[in-house]
């Protein structure tokens, strides 16, 4: 009976044997077991081959190592290639994942971002004027060039400039139709219709503004540099503070402050 379990013992492990590969294993005197291969070996160190590196172990941290064969230190090897192959497409799937996200993230945070620039546009923005003769003056920059002082009025469909106004601030007037202007006084006065590139109040602004340019001189103490007229404050909602010489404009949703 003894005998008969001493065989099947024998073949049970020849057989783990056959269907196990193992490589060298390295005992360590605090119970540690490293599977790798021995890479180098010197009188008082051995460099152990763990896979991902190689550590260098001193003699008297060994206990004792167990040498594989040649078929074992085959399939191990093997067993490793395939390892890090598994572990390259892992990291390259990880990048495209990570790339992926990347995008996503720029995406929503460059949304954010023109959320908060269209919410900063859209507020309600204050700029000083001055009064003559019950008149509002508002001072502006036309084409990034020239400063004026224009009149406020809602009674004009256009932004009017004087003549001279329009050549500091570089106003092309040879592409519009020439027209006739009736002034409050009755005079009838010749224009030229014309866009400015950019109307800057304070740090309201609008572009392409359609305007009319005055080709002879207007005389009129209360016309200033021109009149800031609809095709620039329609972009608005204008509100009018006389108490603290404020003009307050609010850009329209829809309409374009750049």
């Amino acid at each position: 009976m003894q005998n008969n379990l001493r065989l099947i013992l024998v073949l049970l492990l020849g057989l783990c044997a056959q269907s196990s590969s193992y490589a060298d294993i390295l005992y360590l005197n605090n119970g540690e077991a490293l599977e790798g291969f021995v890479a180098r070996e010197e009188k008082n160190s051995i460099e152990f081959d763990l896979g991902y590196g190689v550590v260098t172990f001193g003699r008297s941290e060994i206990k004792r190592i167990y040498k594989s064969g040649a078929e074992e230190s085959a399939a191990i090897r093997k067993r490793w290639e395939k390892e890090k192959l598994n572990a390259q497409e892992n990291a390259t799937q990880a990048l495209t994942v990570r790339s992926k996200l990347k995008r996503q993230w720029e995406k929503e945070q460059a949304r954010i971002d023109e959320e908060a620039r269209l919410e900063e546009l859209l507020k309600p923005k204050e700029v000083s004027f001055s009064s003559d003769s019950g008149q509002v003056i508002i001072s502006a920059l036309l084409n990034n060039v020239a400063q004026a002082s224009l009149v406020l009025d809602t009674g004009s469909s256009l932004v009017l400039l004087a003549k001279k106004t329009a050549e500091k601030a570089q106003i092309d007037l040879n592409q519009g139709a020439t027209v006739e202007l009736k002034l409050a006084d009755g005079r009838l006065v010749k224009a030229k219709q014309a866009s400015i590139k950019n109307i800057k109040i304070g740090d309201s602004q609008a572009q392409d503004v359609a305007c009319a340019v005055f080709l002879e001189d207007v005389e009129d103490e209360h016309f200033g540099d021109g009149l800031l007229g609809m095709s620039f404050l329609s972009r608005f909602n204008v509100t009018l503070d006389r108490k603290n010489n404020k003009l307050i404009l609010k850009p329209l949703e829809g309409k374009d402050e750049n």
